[in-house]
């Protein structure tokens, strides 16, 4: 066989065969990165708002969701138990920051924000990421909902401005479209 279709043919049977492994190793590996992704939102749900139980709220309350921000991405209703009341719900935001999306936690519960986590970010390493340390996230710890004015990070504005407004925005849009049931039913009612 001549070079000149063997070398190609041959480069093009080990990419398929290294395609292969890699969708087999993928195919395997799955649910245990699903797994270990529930217990990493678990805990973080958990460091956010202090529940037994978290029930996803479904995206398919369109009327529900239209009434909240757009940055809303999910809703967790925080339970004691899995029969008990909402006692508080639990917000994942996304905004664009300086580097990429910020993906965030904000737990809402008895008319105070909770706290907040951030979830996923992609900013610059020492300056952005500064958002992550809790000297900046302590400050949200158990304010009321209506409080506006918080600290931004010096070299980090943008991403810790992102946090803020996003966080404002959103418990504002809550607070003016809810009606009085849709709030009990997030366990926000105090909001």
């Amino acid at each position: 066989m001549n070079d000149s279709i063997r070398i190609p043919l041959v480069l093009l049977i080990v990419c398929l065969v290294s395609a292969l492994l890699l969708s087999l190793t993928y195919e395997v590996a799955k649910p245990k990165i699903d797994i270990q992704e529930k217990r990493i939102l678990n805990n973080k749900l958990i460091e956010v708002l202090d529940a037994n139980n978290f029930v996803k709220l479904s995206e398919e309350d369109p009327v529900l969701f239209a009434k909240m921000s757009p940055s809303v991405e999910e809703v967790y209703l925080a339970k004691q138990s899995a029969k008990a009341e909402t006692t508080g719900s639990i917000f994942l935001l996304s905004k664009p920051g300086y580097s990429g999306d910020i993906k965030f936690l904000v737990g809402i519960s008895e008319g105070k924000v909770t706290a907040i986590n951030i979830f996923t970010q992609t900013e610059t390493p020492g300056l952005g990421t500064r958002i992550e340390e809790e000297t900046f996230l302590s400050q949200f710890k158990d304010q009321p909902v209506n409080q506006d004015k918080y600290d931004t990070i010096t070299g980090a504005t943008i991403s810790s401005s992102t946090v803020i407004k996003t966080m404002v925005e959103n418990i504002k849009r809550l607070t003016e479209n809810l009606n009085s049931q849709e709030k009990k039913e997030l366990g926000i009612e105090n909001v």
